[in-house]
């Protein structure tokens, strides 16, 4: 990859997060509650609204599959300047649920046509399988600037947002937007790279079909992953184990570095050990569920040693299971990778939501039960499964199956 397209990729992810934690993230949830005044099922219906609308991906990709990527890029980033130059004049009061809701959808499409259909071909098209991983783990590495750029706004806000600071924060999210019509402009000169070739012509229907069952593998590896590496969620300490808002915050601190030190350390070396660090990730993953299942539920056997130790290892463990999973899924769809990743990830935003879903409910089981808690009994069960379908991705690396 050229040293100018890569800088211009970073760019690009970095600005595209402090825009999705302005308009979808942490601040979106303020501005509804503190600004617009929604209720809490209100406010839990938009959240669980938004990856349900992301699945508009997977007609997108069929029809937008001849078009060059950068020109949905930048068809995206227009629509985003629109709804977003929208939301800074207009007058909050006027501002109902069902126009919240419909500029949500509106700009949530606006999304899946840019980033969510043009980001991960881009990856492929730039990157070399053989430092593909090095690259993921430096774009993983600015979570830490996105992180400190919260911090610094969250101290400027203070107790409660207003509408004079939610207008600042989209002043500086149309300012990431127009630094992305700047960064475009350099992939620019290679105009022809980012072009579909390979679904110009008639699809294959048979090898997409193929394509994607052998997707369904990984989905089943991603899902659990997902549910697993969740283990210590926030809501699990706050209403099972009733910990102390320092200590959650402390380990959100801590799993945050935890990620940040294994992009940095692991990252670079990922790919060219990849079988080693799969059986490592496999290893401490289930140590870490047999720990959690025998961690007693009173708060006060919890520390701030423990909510330092164990930020770092189960964010350290994420950042590599995430990692793995986005090379296998990058080197399964590189074949076709506009069309089979684009109809993978709608699928996978689908599942993700029911993976919460579950998580949620048996957090609730577990705070509600006296007797064995089924949120570390659901965690034996897919870690179980987790080992045997790694185990046959495994083998069948070293064998060469199919």
């Amino acid at each position: 990859m050229k040293k100018s397209y890569q800088s211009s990729m970073v760019g690009l992810n970095l600005s595209n997060q402090i825009v999705s934690i302005t308009i979808t993230g942490d601040f979106m949830i303020l501005f509804m509650s503190q600004i617009l005044s929604f209720s809490d099922l209100q406010n839990s219906w938009l959240i669980t609204m938004l990856p349900i609308i992301a699945l508009v991906r997977i007609p997108l990709s069929y029809l937008m599959r001849r078009k060059n990527l950068l020109d949905l890029m930048r068809w995206s980033i227009l629509s985003k300047l629109c709804l977003l130059g929208i939301l800074v004049v207009i007058p909050y009061e006027s501002v109902t649920f069902s126009i919240y809701a419909l500029f949500l959808i509106l700009y949530q499409i606006a999304v899946e046509l840019g980033f969510g259909l043009a980001w991960n071909p881009l990856i492929l098209l730039l990157t070399e399988e053989k430092v593909r991983a090095k690259f993921l783990s430096y774009l993983g590495l600015f979570q830490l600037v996105t992180s400190f750029y919260t911090l610094l706004i969250s101290f400027f806000i203070g107790k409660e947002l207003t509408a004079l600071h939610y207008r600042w924060l989209l002043v500086i999210a149309l300012a990431s937007l127009f630094m992305q019509f700047i960064l475009l402009k350099q992939l620019q000169t290679d105009y022809s790279l980012f072009q579909n070739h390979q679904v110009t012509r008639r699809m294959d229907w048979q090898v997409l079909k193929k394509q994607l069952w052998h997707h369904v593998r990984i989905l089943l590896l991603d899902s659990l992953i997902l549910y697993v590496t969740l283990t210590m969620n926030v809501l699990y300490m706050v209403q099972v184990l009733h910990l102390s808002a320092n200590l959650v915050s402390l380990y959100s601190s801590m799993s945050l570095l935890g990620n940040v030190l294994a992009f940095a350390l692991a990252g670079p070396c990922f790919e060219k050990r990849r079988s080693t660090f799969f059986t490592i990730l496999l290893v401490v993953t289930g140590c870490e569920i047999l720990l959690i299942f025998f961690l007693p539920h009173d708060a006060v056997s919890y520390t701030i040693f423990w909510s330092i130790g164990w930020g770092l290892l189960n964010g350290a463990v994420g950042a590599l299971w995430g990692l793995y999973i986005s090379l296998v899924k990058h080197q399964a769809a590189s074949p076709s990778p506009f069309t089979i990743w684009n109809i993978y990830q709608g699928i996978a935003y689908l599942v993700s939501v029911l993976v919460f879903y579950l998580s949620g409910n048996l957090v609730h089981l577990a705070s509600s039960s006296s007797g064995l808690d089924p949120y570390r009994l659901v965690l034996i069960a897919c870690l179980s499964i987790c080992i045997l379908v790694c185990l046959r991705m495994l083998y069948k690396r070293k064998t060469g199956l199919k």
